[in-house]
């Protein structure tokens, strides 16, 4: 495994009142072998920080003014000697930033995500388009196999995509492949991505082995996708035929305990777009699939723990990553009230803290929702709605009388 990888977040709390078996105090762990809190790092959770969203928007901006991501990596490659921060955490930011420029690029897709660093020729646009959509002239995908050696890519393209252990080039290959699995053409796409990247990479035994490590991620999440939509699929359709009547009550206990418990590698959850498209996907098939959006803000908050702000942030992301228009504004209202739930459930008596996070939502409805999500929470477990003395600890007025009504 690559030695940058970096290992789940260390998340800054204070001491649970509770005893707990050894090691698993997390904040105790930070104390014992960091100096300071500022020595920490923040490691994945980092992408969500304000320093990191900070960073990550600046890459954005700078790659649309100058038409692509040279001039962001190289920035990449300056900060790693000025900033501690970001030298902790890059490998998980420039995956994210790799990501969604593939995302953004439209229907060039991975093509664009490497402009200005690989070249396609015209047979391999129309290859990679046909790979990841299942369309394009016929051949474009058989013909993904072999074909003419191409030429390698020059030592300063293999210096950037090399930056911080090859986050970059893996967020796109990964990507790529997991696209072109969900099209049927996982094998072909593997085989374009050896042919026309893998194999232009130099002699060098570093460059070839990022990307065929990029390849190993791409391979897998399809693979887990595959997986988990098909388990949840038999769940669905067991709730189905044995709950006839009542089955939408056992399809939000599912929802809840794929969210709670399925074991999302970090940077998963920090792509809201592949959490939520399985809401969205031949799994849910209308069965249950608010109480999935509902539930989805968990996978990130329990790597991100605490993070009921920026998880409204990952909700709007990820509904616009699946959906357009009124679907995802229905969307991002339904992820938003799942983070009001999720911030009530872990601050049962402190609602200051429910009424600021709702606070932060970016309008009015969407506080609402947030709102009404958390109250929706404890009428569940309480059996009765929330104590008007509970409500009034909301310091925003209206937000108060929200919870009240």
């Amino acid at each position: 495994p690559s030695s940058a990888e970096l290992p789940p977040p260390i998340s800054v709390q204070p001491p649970p009142t509770t005893s707990e078996p050894p090691g698993t105090n997390r904040a105790s762990n930070r104390a014992e072998i960091f100096d300071t809190a500022a020595d920490a790092p923040a490691s994945y959770g980092f992408v969500y920080t304000e320093e990191g969203l900070a960073i990550t928007d600046a890459f954005f901006k700078l790659t649309k003014e100058t038409g692509g991501p040279r001039a962001a990596l190289l920035k990449a490659e300056k900060f790693m000697g000025e900033n501690r921060h970001f030298l902790d955490a890059c490998h998980p930011l420039l995956h994210r930033f790799g990501r969604t420029l593939y995302r953004q690029g439209g229907p060039g897709g991975m093509v664009d995500a490497f402009k200005q660093l690989v070249d396609f020729d015209d047979s391999a646009r129309s290859q990679a388009t046909a790979l990841v959509n299942g369309k394009g002239p016929a051949g474009a995908v058989s013909g993904a196999r072999g074909g003419p050696a191409k030429p390698e890519l020059s030592e300063e393209v293999l210096r950037l995509l090399m930056v911080c252990n090859g986050a970059y080039l893996h967020g796109i290959v990964e990507l790529f492949l997991y696209k072109a699995g969900l099209a049927g053409h996982l094998e072909e796409g593997v085989t374009f991505v050896q042919d026309s990247i893998c194999a232009r990479m130099g002699r060098g035994w570093r460059p070839p082995w990022e990307c065929r490590h990029g390849v190993g991620h791409g391979i897998v999440q399809f693979q887990r996708h595959v997986h988990i939509d098909n388990a949840l699929n038999d769940a669905l359709s067991t709730a189905s035929k044995t709950m006839a009547g009542q089955q939408g009550d056992v399809w939000n206990g599912i929802w809840m305990d794929h969210f709670a418990s399925t074991a999302y590698a970090a940077h998963d959850a920090d792509d809201p777009a592949m959490v939520l498209m399985v809401c969205y996907g031949n799994a849910a098939k209308h069965r249950g699939d608010g109480d999935c959006v509902m539930y989805s803000p968990t996978a990130f908050l329990l790597h991100r723990p605490c993070a009921y702000v920026p998880a409204q942030q990952w909700c709007r992301d990820g509904c616009e990553g699946v959906l357009t228009g009124v679907g995802a504004a229905s969307c991002e209202g339904t992820c938003v009230s799942g983070v009001g739930m999720q911030t009530l459930k872990e601050n049962m008596d402190n609602l200051v803290v429910l009424g600021r996070v709702c606070n932060k939502a970016r309008t009015s409805q969407l506080a609402s929702r947030c709102i009404s999500g958390a109250k929706g929470y404890y009428s569940f477990a309480m059996g009765r709605s929330i104590p008007s003395a509970l409500c009034a600890q909301i310091e925003f007025p209206t937000l108060q009388v929200a919870c009240k009504r």
